[in-house]
């Protein structure tokens, strides 16, 4: 090729700039291409991002329909217990409930014998106190004719010599059935016995007026012994020694110094 031929395809190639442009624009069409591609490719490589990007895609896509509850809920989610957990729960409530009922049985059975010596502790040391007070013999004994201390028990002055609190006999404290038993079967469930040496009659507890115990025939004769409250197997005493004096105590915890005969 000359030198006229060279110049004139010079001037030629210069002289149509529709050329450069189509070009320079298909040059950056394949570079735009190779990066998206290149985005993509990576976009694959990260967990998640390709499926992300293509939900973008068919969001931004137009005439696709895009539900925003396939990525998550639009309404807050009601949390609440399954019929098969609230059935489960039922279940186990029960089991631990029959496990603790006859724990908590015994614990109640022990304290209604527990409040019941206390209680009856407490007429033996008013009967001895009055007896000391009024200068006189002062009895105390079961309050109705089952002779059943459960049915409640009266501190009195027995002028008839009876062992019985009569319509003539001066009332110093009448205690009520047991508040604590209920039913007839927790009372029958608490036994009072007496063990005075030869016991016959009616039960009964008399104090002279040197507050000492005695018989209900004289106040000269001493008398003193144990009482013996007992349910099942709990049992409590109450120790009446020669000068009267009266001790509660438990047998399951003082053996040595609380014996006596069991009913």
């Amino acid at each position: 090729m000359d030198a006229d031929s060279a110049g004139h395809s010079a001037v030629n190639f210069a002289a149509d700039p529709a050329a450069d442009s189509a070009t320079d624009a298909a040059a950056d069409s394949a570079v735009n291409l190779a990066a998206g591609a290149g985005a993509d490719v990576a976009a694959s490589l990260v967990p998640g991002t390709h499926r992300r990007s293509r939900w973008r895609r068919c969001r931004d896509w137009p005439g696709m329909a895009y539900s925003p509850h396939r990525q998550a809920s639009g309404h807050p989610r009601q949390n609440a217990f399954t019929l098969v957990e609230l059935l489960m729960v039922l279940a186990i409530a029960a089991i631990l409930l029959a496990v603790a009922l006859p724990a908590v049985e015994g614990m109640m059975r022990a304290y209604r014998l527990r409040l019941a010596a206390a209680e009856l502790f407490g007429a033996v040391e008013l009967a001895r106190g009055q007896a000391i007070a009024l200068g006189q013999k002062v009895t105390l004994a079961p309050s109705t004719a089952t002779l059943d201390w459960a049915d409640g028990w009266t501190v009195f002055i027995d002028h008839d010599g009876n062992r019985r609190p009569d319509a003539g006999d001066d009332i110093l404290m009448r205690h009520p059935a047991l508040a604590h038993a209920s039913t007839a079967q927790e009372k029958a469930e608490i036994s009072v016995s007496l063990n005075f040496g030869t016991q016959q009659g009616p039960p009964y507890l008399a104090y002279n007026s040197m507050g000492r115990g005695c018989s209900h025939l004289s106040s000269l004769t001493p008398r003193f012994g144990t009482l013996t409250l007992a349910q099942g197997r709990h049992i409590r005493r109450i120790k009446i020694n020669m000068l009267g004096r009266a001790r509660l105590c438990d047998p399951g915890l003082d053996a040595a110094n609380c014996a006596g005969a069991d009913p």
